[in-house]
């Protein structure tokens, strides 16, 4: 697979972080999970999938590792490629009304949130495959104690449902 990765700032933690990615690009086969191949690793900075995609340098005892990071910020370019947003939304919504929004439950605001759905689903399907639902779940709940955790919560509670509304929508 093809990635264009550069390095902000050179530091050692961002080539360690850009040695981790080339590693697991070749223990896994992550190309149908990747949707854009501009990558950039940046220490210190909040992990975020546009423009380009971005992700943090390494931490030593991170509750997670790079491969979920990377999988939910490619899962970001995926979602918005392929679906209406405001689609997306409303579908979300009605099937779940009463989703927290402020973070840490939630994404923030309630487009985010309900697009988190879709982003965190579909991260979650992707770890399945590549690891096995042990490791996959274990990972998902490890985020879930930092960050969306009511999405998460959905996610690994209410997956064939959510899968049902993204094909009713026609996500894939």
């Amino acid at each position: 697979m093809d990635l264009q990765i550069t390095l902000a700032h050179g530091t050692p933690r961002e080539v360690e972080t850009s040695q981790c990615l080339l590693g697991l690009i070749y223990r896994y086969n992550l190309s149908p999970y990747t949707f854009t191949r501009l990558i950039r690793i940046e220490q210190g900075v909040v992990p975020h999938s546009h423009p380009v995609l971005t992700l943090n340098t390494l931490r030593r005892h991170a509750p997670e590792p790079l491969l979920p990071t990377y999988l939910h910020e490619q899962m970001h370019w995926k979602v918005t490629t392929r679906v209406r947003g405001t689609d997306l939304i409303s579908a979300m919504r009605s099937e779940f009304p009463s989703l927290p929004i402020e973070f840490p439950d939630g994404a923030g605001s309630e487009e985010s949130t309900y697009g988190h759905i879709a982003v965190c689903y579909e991260e979650y399907d992707a770890l399945l495959h590549l690891l096995g639902e042990r490791e996959a779940t274990a990972l998902l709940m490890a985020i879930r104690n930092t960050r969306y955790r009511a999405v998460y919560d959905l996610v690994l509670t209410r997956t064939e449902e959510i899968r049902k509304i993204l094909t009713r929508i026609g996500f894939d």
